[in-house]
């Protein structure tokens, strides 16, 4: 699967941007769903008084407005561990994210709709491996699940929107795909890879410092060939606004702690998260 490179552009226009799209960053854990963006919610809660409603609303049309049009994602590369060292702007294309992909549809050769993208496997080396298709199963049951190399796969161009393209025969052909690692004995059946990662749980994961306190939440994940960042947002209230920052995912260390998959930086990385962090409060 052919992903576009990164887009490097001078720190003054990339700070001024990244500023403007962070605080559009809405998506909430809680709430109220966001009617123009099925399955997020808003962070309007029913006892908001009025002015709390007043600015959120405003935050939610912003971020409504601003990811209706926007296909690139402002941030900040860690570059190396140094902390006196300048942090290095990026420009990421949103069509090469984790959020992108598992919003794609699958088609057959006739362009037709019939599964889409469940999941990505992500290995040890931080790269994507697996992308994980599912159909519709009948009446919503049923559904065939299976796993393929993520390189193997092509995407094309269907009515604007782009897809990924694959034999319906090739999907019931290939060996069901389980998560659970008791399934490995079964029939027919391929498991999650234990050194693998599946980006839907990286989603809802974590930045640790090196102590293994949470200092950010994982907001996406880039796909740049070898090149896989992570994207974090902190500094948000009640999940509204914040900054983004990006870091190579290979030169964190992955952290599994009871089904919630984080990354943990080292101290070096931890001290120049912090400068960065206090230079855009």
């Amino acid at each position: 699967m052919k992903m576009t490179t990164l887009a490097n552009t001078t720190l003054a226009s990339v700070l001024t941007l990244v500023l403007a799209v962070s605080a559009a960053q809405a998506e909430t854990t809680g709430g109220m769903q966001n009617a123009e963006r099925p399955g997020v919610a808003t962070g309007l809660e029913r006892n908001d008084k009025p002015a709390t409603r007043d600015a959120k609303q405003g935050m939610i049309k912003a971020d409504n407005s601003m990811r209706d049009t926007a296909d690139e994602i402002k941030a900040f590369l860690s570059g190396n561990d140094d902390p006196k060292t300048p942090l290095e702007p990026v420009v990421i294309r949103r069509d090469t994210t984790a959020e992108a992909v598992l919003t794609r549809d699958v088609v057959d050769a006739d362009g037709k709709k019939y599964a889409s993208v469940s999941d990505i496997l992500i290995n040890e080396r931080g790269n994507p491996d697996k992308l994980i298709i599912a159909d519709a199963g009948v009446m919503g049951l049923g559904a065939k699940k299976a796993a393929f190399d993520y390189d193997s796969l092509s995407t094309r161009t269907v009515d604007g929107k782009t897809v990924v393209s694959l034999n319906k025969d090739a999907l019931q052909r290939a060996p069901d795909f389980s998560y659970d690692r008791d399934d490995r004995n079964e029939k027919n059946t391929q498991v999650q890879a234990t050194s693998n990662a599946s980006v839907r749980e990286i989603l809802d994961g974590h930045l640790v410092d090196a102590k293994g306190d949470k200092v950010a939440a994982i907001e996406n994940v880039a796909f740049n060939g070898g090149n896989t960042q992570l994207i974090v947002k902190f500094n948000d209230t009640f999940g509204m606004g914040g900054n983004l920052a990006a870091m190579n995912l290979n030169s964190l260390e992955r952290v599994d702690n009871d089904g919630e998959v984080n990354y943990r930086l080292s101290d070096a990385q931890t001290a120049k998260f912090k400068n960065y962090k206090a230079a855009v409060e």
